[in-house]
């Protein structure tokens, strides 16, 4: 670790050092041809043209050329990228996965489908074409109260908690997934090949995880969507029937995602759900 710590040091200092080697050298030579331009304006028209071509010739624009690749490659070097995800694997966002597949991890899964359905029902006794604000309130209280990832107003802070609940309970990424994605490319190209007389690599069920994967996204998406359009309530109306059609569409998704579960373990999960929110 200290020599890794050590090695890193002398690089972000060798990457300033070169920036601070080459930017000088632009800074010169743009005031270099400023200076010439001005002293190409003092003289008369006649003798402009000719002064013009033999002061301010390739030889600047050439310098100056260098000194812009130059500083650009540096500021290339400085700038330190960020991590790159593919969406096909869940990024990191601090869910525990010493308990995945377990009923206590489910609970909260099942808790939020209860929720949705409760208010659901609240916006279905609305006879009225619009969201009131007294509706809208007891919408979004009954939400907040339900889970940490409602209680943010900030969208990154939401989808994090809200994704970080069903990864806790999604079966975790196994070796052969990562090793898929890892080398895309070369399973693209040599079209999964695993050896002689094998099947392919790509070959077998489609793993449980990557169909939670996908229903995770599908209902944060929609969650997404709902959220968006109550804060949008604060400020105008919306219609009773858009509303509901949202949270038909989160409920959906949950749905589908709480359908891959064993269901030795729903009935247990349903009735532990009831009994925390008494």
């Amino acid at each position: 670790f200290d020599f890794l710590t050590s090695f890193v040091m002398v690089v972000n200092v060798g990457k300033f050092s070169l920036g601070v080697c080459v930017l000088p050298s632009l800074i010169a030579n743009v005031c270099v041809i400023k200076s010439h331009a001005y002293s190409i304006n003092q003289l008369p028209a006649a003798d402009r043209k000719e002064a013009s071509c033999g002061s301010l010739n390739r030889r600047c624009f050439f310098d100056l050329t260098k000194s812009v690749v130059q500083t650009s490659a540096i500021f290339g070097v400085l700038c330190t990228p960020h991590y790159a995800y593919a969406d096909n694997m869940p990024r990191p966002n601090g869910a525990d996965y010493s308990n995945t597949g377990s009923i206590q991890t489910l609970v909260p899964i099942i808790s939020l489908k209860n929720t949705l359905l409760s208010v659901q029902r609240l916006v279905s006794t609305s006879l009225k074409p619009t969201i009131s604000p007294e509706l809208l309130q007891s919408i979004k209280t009954i939400l907040e109260t339900t889970g940490p990832y409602f209680q943010s107003s900030k969208q990154s802070v939401r989808e994090e908690k809200f994704k970080k609940m069903f990864d806790e309970y999604s079966n975790p990424v196994s070796y052969k997934q990562k090793f898929l994605d890892q080398n895309a490319f070369l399973v693209y190209y040599t079209k999964g090949f695993d050896g002689p007389k094998r099947p392919s690599i790509e070959e077998g069920e489609v793993p449980i995880q990557t169909l939670q994967y996908g229903f995770r996204n599908d209902a944060w998406q929609a969650m997404d969507d709902l959220l968006s359009e109550l804060d949008f309530g604060l400020t105008e109306t919306i219609r009773t029937d858009d509303l509901s059609k949202l949270i038909d569409r989160v409920i959906s998704a949950v749905d589908s995602y709480i359908s891959l579960a064993p269901s030795s373990q729903l009935d247990e999960a349903f009735r532990l759900s009831i009994n925390k929110s008494i």
